[in-house]
């Protein structure tokens, strides 16, 4: 008898925290952030996790602890800036975290290896992604409902640069190419040809480099062989500092120096100091940008100028796109689960699709992209890097109607 009892006691033990968990969990609202905590991709990862992070502190001090009455979780889970990573990552979000919703990652390789994972889960959550520009993971995306994407795929990148260039500096000019061959550059490249030919640009070579090499002066001395008069440069992270360093090595003596995404994070530009000079880039976001308060949700959505007021005030910086684009992603979903009361991925979808709001990136509404269904803030301005006084500035040269200035040409060495 008193082996049968003792054999109870530990089968009650065994189960009831297993239980009490499950209830504890049913009472939160998760929302799973697999993010580049580590590895050549953790500045995008650490700007998701401040922004959701952020989001999640307005949100409280506005609204309370809660929504739909539950408590509001963050998960977060580090991919590491690895792909196999990444796909255990989101299983584990997916299938033991049980997250409703996730939000992240922010790099293109990252943003596409996490599809597969997730479109297999039948149970799969909304997916938020305040980065990720590769067609590849659009594709892979298809018609999905669950996915809304927050970023500029990369079609939006380089019909914004090709007729920035066209209008500020004349088409009648040679383009050489330099783009990786992981997936940012590679997604990137055939749409870089296709809307710099159709503005009417030349381009007189092309040279694919390796992510990650110690050395691209062979493919720049091929570039500067060809005197073109723009460099166009598809690279991102460690790549984009060391090129922005070899081609001052190398004496290229390119006029218009263009990039992409790159020239917006500060660690970039940290890491090449003068040498950012002349070059330009593209973005949905620059601090100092006036978009206008939400007018149902001023406290969540407030202006542009005093959100990144607060944010310089709470942080001691200035924000960055991705902090923005993951607080905006963040509170999204949660204005979407308190308007349908509910954790359900279906009336979710539908709040997502059907609202939008004034935001620090302009409207959020999403509309369809080229391949997939949800796409929001795909309109881009392109800036140059110029030394106003003893400092730097994103000089904005296209749009027309936001312009600050022209791009000029990088002084000759």
């Amino acid at each position: 008898m008193l082996n049968h009892v003792a054999r109870l006691l530990l089968a009650i033990s065994v189960v009831m925290p297993f239980t009490g968990s499950n209830a504890r969990a049913e009472e939160d609202f998760r929302i799973g952030l697999p993010i580049e905590l580590s590895g050549r991709f953790v500045a995008f990862g650490a700007q998701v996790k401040k922004g959701a992070e952020t989001a999640v502190e307005v949100w409280r001090s506005v609204r309370g602890e809660k929504v739909a009455g539950r408590t509001i979780t963050l998960i977060i889970h580090d991919v590491q800036s690895n792909t196999v990573q990444t796909v255990s990552a989101m299983n584990e979000l997916i299938n033991s975290d049980r997250a409703h919703v996730l939000v992240g990652p922010g790099a293109s390789n990252i943003g596409a290896a996490a599809i597969p994972p997730w479109k297999k889960s039948e149970n799969r959550p909304i997916w938020l992604v305040p980065g990720v520009s590769t067609t590849v993971a659009e594709k892979e995306v298809g018609k999905d409902p669950y996915y809304f994407h927050n970023f500029p795929w990369a079609y939006h990148y380089h019909a914004t640069n090709a007729e920035a260039l066209k209008q500020t500096i004349g088409s009648n000019k040679k383009v050489a190419i330099v783009y990786s061959d992981g997936a940012y550059g590679r997604a990137h490249v055939d749409h870089a040809r296709q809307y710099l030919k159709a503005a009417g640009f030349d381009i007189v070579g092309e040279e694919l480099i390796r992510e990650g090499a110690n050395d691209f002066t062979p493919a720049l001395l091929r570039v500067r062989a060809k005197r073109p008069e723009v460099l166009y440069a598809l690279v991102q992270t460690d790549d984009a500092v060391l090129l922005t360093k070899q081609v001052y090595s190398t004496n290229l003596n390119v006029p218009y120096l263009v990039g992409t995404f790159q020239a917006v994070t500060p660690e970039w530009r940290a890491a090449v100091g003068d040498l950012q000079n002349c070059w330009t880039g593209v973005t949905t976001y620059l601090p100092g940008m006036v978009y206008a308060a939400d007018a149902r949700e001023p406290k969540l959505f407030p202006a542009a100028k005093e959100w990144e007021s607060k944010w310089r005030a709470k942080y001691n910086k200035e924000p960055e796109y991705m902090e923005v684009g993951a607080y905006i992603s963040t509170m999204e979903v949660l204005l979407a689960a308190e308007k349908s009361n509910s954790t359900d991925r279906d009336k979710l979808a539908a709040v997502l699709a059907r609202d939008s709001y004034a935001t620090m990136l302009g409207n959020s509404r999403f509309e369809p992209s080229e391949v997939a269904l949800h796409q929001a803030f795909g309109t881009m301005v392109a800036f140059q890097q110029q030394k106003v006084g003893s400092e730097y500035k994103s000089v904005v040269f296209y749009p027309p109607a936001v312009a600050e200035g022209k791009p000029q040409p990088c002084p000759a060495r």
